[in-house]
């Protein structure tokens, strides 16, 4: 299976479990390197995947990972009150029939839970240079 090929089926994975469609693709610079390598364009590897903007990142654990911009806020406002290497948000995923009836869940929808979801800082790095080198 192809890097695109895993990246697209992490997409639909992720639409399902979170019920939402990301927004910016982070990719680990080995994933993107083999990326490029499997790429059967001419440009190369494109600056938008299954619809969300790519973004690279030197040290991303894993070889890639979805986020809508609202998720990578709520982690930039909790980095910078108080800045960890991991950062934790609150994200509503669909919830496993078989959990207990007790779990916190969402006002507009019953069927999906509050879950912990980590963000890497340098994922907020990657997302600000990105920004930053946009503007220039």
């Amino acid at each position: 299976m192809t890097i695109l090929n895993r990246i697209y089926d992490a997409q639909i994975g992720y639409e399902e479990k979170y019920n939402e469609a990301p927004e910016i693709l982070f990719v680990s610079i080995l994933t993107y390197d083999e990326m490029h390598k499997e790429s059967q364009s001419l440009e190369g590897v494109s600056l938008t995947i299954a619809g969300c903007e790519l973004i690279i990142v030197e040290n991303l654990i894993g070889d890639f990972k979805y986020l809508p911009h609202v998720d990578l806020t709520k982690a930039i406002n909790s980095y910078n009150a108080k800045p960890k290497d991991l950062i934790l948000i609150r994200k509503f995923e669909k919830a496993d029939k078989s959990l207990g009836e007790n779990l916190s869940t969402c006002r507009n929808d019953p069927r999906m839970i509050a879950v912990q979801f980590y963000i890497q800082r340098e994922l907020i790095d990657a997302y600000q240079r990105h920004y930053f080198d946009k503007k220039i």
